[in-house]
């Protein structure tokens, strides 16, 4: 479908190697096909990859991708869907000017994982975890360190990060969650374990997990060559075997989600205001064939619209779809029952402020360390709130003062903790040389 006028755009943050070797390959895809109506801008919020963004500016966006098949068969493609590169500045100028331009449509973004090493009740797992402690162990001997775990703040991760990057810390102690999305120098990455609870049970890593995990170690210009081990000889073999196979996927579609269009479509065919009823009817009665897409699951957004529909029967379809939207996790007791008091507020047209702020910000204590982390979510999530109703939502503009508070009390409480006593590991030691 030839497009003789201005494309459209999607801005991107994030210019790394993921988004470049998938969402700007799959547009590349579609274009090559005669659909030019989109285009790709983007750039990075944080001054990283200054080398690479020069790179991309000096080539007006485009790249050569490599791709590499399990037998070492090695293809490539220039990819020219970039169309427009936005060096980095403190302000994030350049990319807030492209965002208000009428021809910007979406805005995508590069999501890493998180949330990781929790145990039954989805509480981070302080006991059985030596990476936590290992951390505070090297800092009392006088060694530097550092701890990434996906459940902390994003201020906090930063931090912990730059402090490693910055050779202020030799040693990086992290969850899965730095196998996606962190660029650091590191030369040795060592597997402390090879099981994480998936939100279910806990199971082994797999073949993607430690790919990607593993293919932190080594960084082009600084460790050419990257080394992986484990703690426990053998849990060595898994490690090796996951390294060995083929975890290719076959990922050739992308998905789509419904829109309001479609909403109110199916909301007047079927005579119901109810938004989890018009989802769960898409999901299983619209389908389409296309070359390039398919539709996106609906099943975590179908368990918030029944929440929804329960609490606040008489909202507009629109307010509703906003909050099947909303970024939570409704398997946190603390951070649903918020999400229903933000849903109350709105279906009562009636103002929320930000949660108080905790007298224990300025403690010294570690204590309130599972608190602090449920708050940053809350807080997460007056902020998303704040951008889709201003009018109820009024204290946006004071979120990151008090977010900021937060992760200073976490990253002083990783600081100062005694330890979580026995892990899993010691226990079945200690009961193995106690028989």
């Amino acid at each position: 479908m030839p497009h003789t006028t201005k494309p459209f755009l999607m801005l991107h943050l994030g210019l790394g190697s993921f988004h470049r070797a998938h969402q700007a390959l799959y547009l590349h895809q579609l274009q090559q096909s005669g659909d030019t109506r989109w285009a790709l801008a983007g750039g990075n919020i944080r001054p990283d990859m200054a080398e690479t963004i020069d790179a991309l500016i000096a080539q007006n966006g485009a790249y050569t991708l490599e791709t590499v098949t399990p037998q070492g068969e090695r293809t490539y493609t220039r990819i020219t869907s970039i169309q427009t590169v936005v060096r980095h500045d403190p302000m994030l100028s350049g990319l807030i000017r492209l965002g208000a331009d009428p021809h910007t449509r979406i805005l995508s973004f590069t999501v890493t994982e998180a949330g990781y090493y929790l145990d039954a009740a989805n509480r981070l797992d302080l006991a059985n975890f030596t990476d936590l402690r290992a951390d505070l162990d090297a800092a009392r001997a006088g060694q530097p360190g550092a701890t990434i775990y996906g459940a902390l703040a994003p201020e906090v991760r930063r931090t912990e990060s730059e402090r490693f990057n910055s050779g202020q810390a030799d040693i990086l102690v992290a969850t899965d969650a730095i196998g996606m999305g962190l660029n650091l120098p590191i030369r040795r990455v060592i597997f402390s374990h090879i099981h994480k609870f998936d939100g279910v049970a806990s199971r082994m890593l797999n073949m993607t997990e430690v790919r990607q995990i593993a293919g932190r170690a080594g960084r082009f210009g600084i460790y050419e060559t990257g080394y992986v081990n484990v703690l426990e000889n053998d849990e060595l073999i898994h490690i090796e075997h996951m390294l060995s196979v083929d975890d290719t996927a076959d990922l050739r579609k992308l998905p789509i989600n419904i829109n309001m269009l479609q909403i109110e479509t199916i909301a007047a065919r079927l005579h119901t205001r109810k938004i989890a009823e018009i989802l769960q009817h898409h999901q299983e009665r619209v389908h389409f064939e296309h070359t390039l897409f398919e539709l996106a699951p609906l099943n975590t957004q179908i368990s918030q619209a029944l929440l929804v529909d329960e609490y606040a029967p008489n909202m507009s379809l629109r307010d509703k779809y906003i909050f099947v939207c909303a970024p939570i996790s409704l398997n946190v007791a603390f951070e649903r029952d918020y999400y229903l008091l933000c849903l109350q507020s709105v279906a009562e047209s009636k103002l929320r402020h930000l949660p108080p702020r905790p007298i224990w910000l300025d403690s010294a204590s570690p204590k309130h360390l599972e608190q602090a982390e449920l708050l940053s979510h809350n807080l997460s999530l007056y902020a998303w709130l704040s951008f889709k109703f201003p009018q109820f939502f009024v204290d946006g503009n004071q979120v990151m003062t008090l977010r900021q508070q937060v992760s200073r009390y976490i990253e002083r409480a990783l600081l100062t903790q005694a330890g979580y006593g026995n892990t899993s590991r010691e226990i079945d030691y200690l009961m193995t040389t106690g028989r």
